[in-house]
């Protein structure tokens, strides 16, 4: 009798805590699979002028990048010999410190920096 009446007052206390009381915690964030706005990520300065900005999806592990004005590309990630590279085998962005270098693969890089 008294593992059943404890039985039910654990479940009563559990269906009770079933998220019904007020969070006091503030506002939550999203999950880190949803999808971030357009305006986030980090901005570069390129030598050249242009822009580039870089929004890392820690979901894929890949980076988005979105150069100048153009449509935004998803770079995997990839090691190769100089080290971490990320890549969809046209366009490629490699990371040294706070700069990065964006390019064609086999072409012309630039270098840029981080700030507005």
């Amino acid at each position: 009798m008294r593992y059943a009446l404890l039985m039910l007052t654990a479940s009563a206390f559990l269906t009770g805590c079933g998220g019904t009381a007020p969070d006091s915690r503030g506002p939550t964030t999203a999950a880190k699979n949803e999808a971030a706005p357009v305006a986030t990520g980090s901005l570069y300065r390129c030598d050249d002028g242009s822009t580039v900005r870089v929004r890392f999806d820690r979901g894929s592990g890949g980076a988005e990048v979105t150069i100048g004005e153009a449509a935004p590309v998803m770079l995997a990630e990839r090691f190769d010999e100089m080290g971490l590279v990320y890549t969809d085998g046209a366009t490629e962005l490699r990371m040294a410190g706070a700069d990065v270098t964006v390019g064609p693969r086999d072409g012309a890089a630039r270098t840029c920096r981080i700030g507005a």
